[in-house]
Order: structure tokens, then C-alpha cells, then sequence
């Protein structure tokens, strides 16, 4: 599923061209682990897709780690969505 970057950031009222901070990523890995999910409940024996996922759910997870270090008012902000 194709999908505009700067309109999915700025629906989070962050900056559309501020695609690196760790902010914008975790948004951006939150829509394509959706997309997946949704994939991988229609398709349950797609393996390579599931690695896919949680390849993206680790990635996800380190820049989580590294946004609660650095500004904890944000990571708890991102947590809720």
C-alpha cells in the first residue's frame, strides 16, 4: 500500500520534511507493521512477510529505546498512538 509520508506526519503534527527523527520513523514503521498485519491475517503461511514484520517490529523497538533516552515527554506522546 503506497502512502504519502508527509501527509501521514503532519496528521501526527510533526514536521513533513523531518523524515530521519526518530519520531517520524517510528510513525512511519507504525503504518507499515499495520499494513503487514493486516496482509498477514488474510495470508497466515506468508513467511517471508512475517519475517518482514519482525525484522520492522526490532527496528521499532531500538528506536523506541533510543527516543526514551533522548526526550521522554515524546516517547510517552508516540506510546499512546
Amino acid at each position: 500500500m503506497k502512502f504519502d509520508k508527509s501527509e501521514l506526519l503532519s496528521s501526527y503534527g510533526l514536521d513533513s520534511k523531518n523524515t530521519g527523527s526518530y519520531a517520524s520513523q517510528i510513525i512511519l514503521l507504525n503504518f507499515v507493521i499495520k499494513n503487514v498485519i493486516e496482509h498477514l491475517s488474510k495470508n497466515k503461511k506468508d513467511v517471508s512477510a512475517k519475517r518482514f514484520m519482525l525484522k520492522k517490529l526490532a527496528i521499532r523497538k531500538k528506536f523506541l529505546l533510543n527516543l526514551k533516552k533522548i526526550n521522554f515527554e515524546l516517547y510517552s506522546s508516540l506510546i499512546k498512538i
